[in-house]
């Protein structure tokens, strides 16, 4: 039999799990509910519970089979994370439990988390909608879609950096006139202020942009 002294502790307990299951449903309000179990008396078991609406119980009301299960001393973690459960009506959730001891290492009772998935359900089908495509309309692989003058030219210099110097920074005068070279080549000097975007890439004046290119055109010429 216990003491007063015990039941007391006991108590104390219950109510700092009561404490951490009000805090944990008022964050996860109306998603989760949270329960805590008094298995000492597993017909009336349940002695708090937050966000009931998911379940339909209410205090007052008895302990499921795995709060029973635990009394019984069968092979049941103290511990259950993410297992799957379903309300009475049906809906599915995701479910925690964790077991409540005493100072001497008995069971008292369980503190049980059960997740409802049907918001995330339905957020899940409209995502899918989204994601989905319609086949029998595609007109082609994919869509080649319009770039501005100044992408173009940072996607060369890109380009340029990746494959020469592997994405470094800091190019050398070489480097610098090598791509310039590339970028003349290719004509993307013929494109409206390439020469602003150019110098702003590789963070040199207009005026150097033009002696690169009067080299390039001498050398060119030669």
């Amino acid at each position: 039999m216990k003491t007063k002294g015990t039941n007391i502790e006991e108590k104390l307990i219950f109510d700092y799990h009561i404490r951490i299951a009000e805090m944990i449903g008022r964050m996860f309000e109306p998603i989760l509910e949270v329960v805590v179990h008094d298995l000492r008396t597993p017909d009336r078991s349940i002695i708090y519970i937050y966000n009931s609406h998911i379940t339909g119980r209410k205090k007052g009301e008895g302990s499921t089979d795995l709060g029973l299960r635990r009394l019984r001393k069968e092979n049941v973690p103290d511990m259950l994370i993410n297992y799957p459960n379903e309300s009475p009506l049906g809906q599915r959730l995701k479910s925690s439990s964790l077991s409540i001891k005493n100072q001497e290492g008995e069971i008292i009772g369980s503190l049980c988390l059960n997740l409802s998935l049907a918001n995330f359900e339905q957020m899940k089908s409209v995502i899918d909608n989204l994601l989905r495509f319609n086949n029998q309309e595609t007109i082609a692989d994919k869509e080649d879609f319009i770039t501005s003058p100044a992408i173009e030219i940072k996607k060369a210099i890109q380009e340029f950096r990746l494959r020469e110097i592997g994405n470094s920074e800091n190019l050398s005068k070489d480097d610098k006139k090598k791509l310039i070279q590339i970028l003349y080549d290719k004509g993307y000097f013929n494109i409206r202020g390439a020469v602003s975007i150019i110098a702003m890439q590789l963070n040199l004046t207009r005026a150097s942009i033009y002696n690169y290119l009067k080299k390039i055109s001498k050398e060119n010429f030669e």
